[in-house]
């Protein structure tokens, strides 16, 4: 009798389905599905029992079983926190409204999901998980379903049962307490676990998938108070945009990515094997804040010859060291990067090509070699059969001095198109079409006999003296990036896009420069020698900023810069209180000239109808000032960038004559004589102007 109970009781425990003990079970029914509504609740105390049992509290397990009326859709439509949720027996539709957060409270218990049911979220994010236990493990299936943000913050433990898939771009947050993923497949937009908090992170054998939905795709900068078991997992990225890993100083196992973008690696990670392979693009990168070290493999491999990787550190002349075991390249590409451990860093004969961009050491690459151009007909630049013997790499001197057949383009997009490029000799003058963002790692000479035609940036990059001669031509946007090195105008420069300096030194060598804007906004160590010559800026918005002055050397010499857009758009010159010699406002158009910063000048001429506003609280020095309007009363307005609050003007000595102005909130002072003239206007807040008596046409107010 009792050996036929012990088997009755094993029956029913290995094939009797698990009766669901819980305080509330949804029975759906009235006129509405929420989880929220009041008449009826939704809810029982049992499986298929009396609706209108009070909607779940915290102390609450909530079941949906799928029995009679708990068969019915449901929506999570606003925030909830229960003890646990279970939804094995259920198949219908589950939507959780966006801006909803569900907080799973109890410690030790279920968070089920059925295999069988819809879950819907109404944002794909913001539709969101909490877990906040604070002892004990509770136990996480998902069945499938994708969720939206999900966050661990308590004192317990959490650990998958299933695989776990978030949105793309939704984000596993543990802020404390102990995640597992128990070996689980995990894919989500981002992990993150930035803090000081007490948690533990374990992988195990969990192979994560990362899609860049989102550009931080781990973040664990912060790793204080972090217990990380990498266990035999693998990070797989697919970059399909630029995307960061944020690995802090963290041990991994292994991470594989396939990069069509930039990916950034920060943080001085370790990890037993690290690949990165690029797609059929040319923007596949793996840009580096800091170093990072390979137990294992490091692999990184270039789609092809044309289409390849490159490895370097987001700071240009700050280099980074990756320290390795064993490595496996092919057709990429380094720049101020050093190799270090064990590993065979000889790549100069590798399968696929090596490019040296400059600043790296501990490696030899592939030898440089002078590629000319070959065929007279023209055509694209990334065709190995129209070069020497290679489409040319960063060190490779480029020869484009050949006898072309009559009316031929050279179509260029390629991103690295070669060290020093030089056209000298061309004949039958040749069309250069620029149709992508290109780098050049050396010096440019273009000839007058050509055609030059750039849809888009155009960037220097060297660590040596490189020079550039336009012959005339036109450029777009320019970019010089110069650590340790410089570029000298060999003529005058014209662009109808913006330059900008990045680090090294810009010598005008005399010549005039046109172009729209130009920056030289950082902290880098930075020369710019204006020289002789004219620098035209003649577009809107801040046409000109040194506003972060921070390691820059400006030589002005006896240039003068011209302000000349004509339009109603504002301009601003965000000067960084350096010392210029002539600056001269001559565009008409109603746009204001705005001046930031306690800037010297030598030379400064108003000579058109404007608004020149200058920074309150500060003083802009001159040794010659001039602003006089003509034929309209107030042509010219003066004034503060804050009413009410003087801008200082001051001129050490002689008479500054001006007439036709407005003047507000303005001080003249330094020791010269300001005069306003007759036919100016004192609006208010003036101080060591002189106003002389009024004409018939104007009006006097008084000096302050």
């Amino acid at each position: 009798m009792i050996k036929k109970l012990i088997v009755n009781l094993v029956f029913i425990l290995l094939f009797s389905t698990p009766v669901m003990a819980c305080t509330r079970y949804w029975v759906g029914g009235g006129s509405s599905a929420n989880w929220s509504a009041t008449v009826p609740t939704n809810w029982a105390t049992s499986s298929n029992g009396s609706n209108n049992a009070a909607v779940p509290v915290s102390t609450d397990d909530v079941c949906f079983d799928g029995v009679g009326a708990g068969a019915s859709n449901s929506t999570l439509d606003t925030a909830f926190t229960i003890n646990s949720l279970d939804m094995t027996g259920y198949s219908n539709t589950l939507t959780h409204n966006a801006a909803v957060t569900l907080t799973i409270a109890g410690n030790g218990v279920n968070f089920k999901l059925s295999s069988t049911m819809t879950y819907t979220l109404g944002n794909a994010t913001t539709s969101a998980l909490s877990f906040t236990g604070t002892s004990g493990t509770t136990n996480i299936t998902t069945g499938g379903n994708t969720l939206g943000n999900v966050t661990f913050n308590g004192t317990g433990g959490w650990q998958l049962q299933d695989s776990f898939t978030t949105s793309s771009t939704g984000v596993i947050t543990l802020t404390k307490g102990t995640l597992d993923f128990n070996g689980q497949t995990v894919t989500t937009g981002t992990i993150s676990s930035s803090n000081s908090n007490t948690r533990t992170l374990t992988l195990g054998a969990s192979t994560i998938n990362l899609n860049s939905g989102n550009f931080t795709l781990w973040l664990t900068t912060t790793s204080t108070n972090m217990t990380f078991n990498a266990g035999t997992s693998t990070i797989s990225i697919t970059d399909n945009a630029s995307c960061s890993f944020a690995g802090g100083s963290l041990t991994y196992n292994n991470l594989t990515a396939t990069a069509s973008a930039t990916m950034n690696i920060n943080g001085a990670a370790t990890f037993n094997n690290f690949t990165v392979n690029g797609t059929l693009t040319q923007n596949a990168a793996l840009s580096l804040s800091t170093g990072f070290t390979v137990t294992g493999t490091l692999t990184l491999n270039g789609y092809n010859a044309t289409n390849r990787l490159i490895v370097f550190s987001n700071t240009p002349g700050t280099v980074q060291t990756i320290t390795s075991a064993a490595n496996s390249m092919s057709n990429v590409d380094f720049q101020d990067i050093t190799g270090a451990g064990a590993a065979n860093w000889n790549l100069s004969a590798i399968t696929g090509l090596s490019g040296d961009c400059g600043g790296n050491s501990g490696m030899t690459l592939s030898s440089p070699v002078t590629q000319t151009w070959q065929t007279a007909a023209g055509g694209t630049w990334s065709t190995l059969a129209n070069w020497t013997s290679r489409v040319p790499l960063c060190q490779d001197n480029v020869v484009m001095g050949i006898a072309y057949n009559a009316s031929v383009t050279i179509f260029d997009s390629v991103l690295r198109s070669g060290n020093n490029i030089d056209w000298t000799g061309a004949t039958n003058s040749p069309f250069w079409a620029v149709t992508n963002s290109i780098n050049i790692y050396g010096s440019l000479t273009l000839i007058s006999n050509m055609t030059y035609v750039q849809s888009q940036n155009v960037a220097f990059n060297d660590r040596g003296a490189i020079t550039l001669t336009t012959a005339g031509k036109t450029f777009s946007t320019l970019i010089f990036t110069l650590p340790g090195g410089s570029l000298t105008l060999q003529d005058s420069l014209n662009s109808t896009g913006g330059l900008t300096l990045n680090n090294g030194t810009l010598n005008a060598n005399n010549f005039n420069v046109t172009v729209t804007t130009f920056n030289s906004n950082n902290s880098n160590i930075r020369t710019i020698t204006m020289g002789s010559g004219t620098w035209t800026l003649n577009g809107t918005g801040t046409v000109w900023t040194t506003a972060t002055s921070t390691g820059l050397t400006l030589n002005q010499n006896t240039s003068t810069i011209a302000l000349t857009n004509t339009s109603a758009t504002s301009k601003t010159f965000a000067g960084g209180g350096l010392t210029y010699n002539n600056l001269s406002i001559t565009g008409s158009g109603t746009g204001a000239v705005i001046f930031t910063g306690a800037n010297t000048f030598n030379s400064f001429t108003i000579n058109a109808p404007k608004t020149v506003t200058f920074p309150a609280s500060a003083t802009n020095t001159f040794t010659t000032f001039s602003a006089s309007g003509s034929g309209a009363l107030g042509s010219i307005t003066i004034n503060s960038s804050t009413p009410g609050t003087q801008a200082t003007l001051s001129q050490s000595s002689g008479t500054v004559s001006s007439d036709y102005l407005n003047l507000q909130d303005s001080k003249a002072n330094g020791g010269a004589t300001w005069n306003a003239g007759s036919n100016s206007i004192n609006l208010s807040d003036n101080s060591g102007w002189i106003f002389t008596a009024p004409t018939a046409n104007s009006i006097f107010m008084g000096g302050d």
